[in-house]
């Protein structure tokens, strides 16, 4: 659930940032993953949820798909 969630998370904060450059990229990057510790964080005032360290690893996991494919995308253009 968490990877279904962050994938898409993770695209519309790399066209936010727009990445033209590896700074807006790693900007996106941690922006993305901070958020998903805050929501990690957040969980654990909510009754019956629970923080987890694997939901934030399956969040980063979705972040890091999406930026890369996001990464490919915007840099294979420059090179080209």
């Amino acid at each position: 659930m968490h990877l279904a969630e962050y994938v898409p998370f993770g695209w519309l904060s790399m066209k936010a940032f727009m990445p033209a450059t590896s700074i807006g990229f790693l900007a996106s990057l941690v922006f993305s993953l901070a958020y998903a510790a805050s929501d990690e964080v957040h969980q654990s005032f909510v009754p019956g949820r629970e923080m987890s360290l694997m939901d934030w690893v399956a969040d980063a996991v979705g972040i890091l798909i999406s930026s890369y494919v996001c990464y490919i995308k915007t840099f294979k253009h420059k090179v080209s």
